[in-house]
């Protein structure tokens, strides 16, 4: 059980450079963050449009004006 916990340990040679990474790639969004925000919605405005829905044929209500006329005249 003290092994277990004796591995886990993190000295300060250990954990400088992953809090050095951490803050680099906050730092980064931090200055593109504009640029984040809007790639973000974009992003999720895509995720939740709905494909449109064409109809295959006019509704019944819509006619065409030369319907009742003869092509042959």
């Amino acid at each position: 059980m003290y092994l277990f916990f004796a591995l886990l340990y993190g000295g300060p040679d250990t954990l400088m450079p992953i809090a050095s990474a951490l803050a680099a790639i906050i730092g980064v969004l931090l200055m593109l963050w504009n640029r984040v925000v809007s790639y973000l919605h974009r992003f999720v405005q895509s995720l939740s449009r709905r494909p449109l829905k064409l109809p295959t044929q006019n509704p019944p209500s819509i006619r065409r004006r030369d319907a009742g006329r003869d092509r042959a005249s």
